[in-house]
């Protein structure tokens, strides 16, 4: 797994190094090490990571405030505190997990290999041409070809369909990078729709109208790119 370390000083992160090479140096690739969330944020942007260690008490920005940039994380989010008191408000954000320094090698090691077994389900979840979604009874398997719109719904996602909706415990996010596209766009922060669904685009309302009556918002920005991508057809 490709990771980077996000912490304000020098020794943290260091630690954390060393913990992460006599431990993971085989399975965890660290690609940048970054001192503060202004550069932690570009540094995701531009490597696209898929494990992230943050600490939470730094200065000018704090580490909660990461969700007010990405608020669908789609990467595996480990918070790195002080203080355990934190815990429970970043785990309901949306973070695989927390660490509390000084880290303890056995709580890393039983947050990695936990995380390991987690990505290894999740991806057993999407077949080629359908997403497995867990229920009480058993599981369902919807088709990708009958999803309308997929909704962010906390660290769960809501899966519409033309005459049922799921709900699936993985965030929108993470469910992003599974998704091809086309047929599936993203509009907002918070949905995705299957353009084979739609009907047609509001754009005095900023909206789009799919089939079965269904309306979703789309923010400017992907109201323009969607125009763009039909002009081109």
């Amino acid at each position: 797994m490709k990771a980077i370390l996000i912490d304000d000083e020098e020794h943290g992160r260091e630690n954390l190094t060393a913990l992460l090479s006599i431990h993971y140096g085989d399975d965890i690739e660290i690609l940048d090490k970054c001192k503060s969330l202004d550069e932690g944020l570009k540094s995701i942007k531009k490597h696209l990571p898929e494990i992230v260690f943050l600490d939470i008490d730094m200065p000018n920005k704090s580490g909660m405030e990461i969700f007010d940039f990405i608020p669908n994380i789609d990467f595996h989010l480990i918070f790195v505190t002080a203080y355990s008191d934190h815990a429970p408000k970043a785990c309901s954000r949306g973070a695989s997990g927390y660490l509390t320094k000084p880290i303890d090698e056995d709580e890393l090691k039983a947050l990695i290999e936990r995380i390991k077994s987690e990505e290894q389900e999740f991806n057993s979840d999407f077949a080629a041409d359908r997403l497995y979604v867990s229920t009480k009874n058993g599981f369902t398997l919807i088709p990708y070809n009958e999803i309308c719109v997929i909704k962010a719904d906390g660290n769960y996602s809501i899966v519409k369909c033309m005459d049922q909706e799921h709900t699936v415990s993985k965030n929108i996010g993470l469910l992003k990078k599974h998704l091809k596209s086309p047929p599936f766009f993203e509009v907002s922060r918070s949905a995705i729709v299957n353009l084979n669904f739609l009907v047609g685009v509001n754009t005095k309302e900023s909206s789009i109208n799919l089939k079965n009556g269904i309306q979703e918002p789309i923010s400017g920005t992907k109201l323009n790119e969607l125009k763009k991508r039909f002009r081109n057809l």
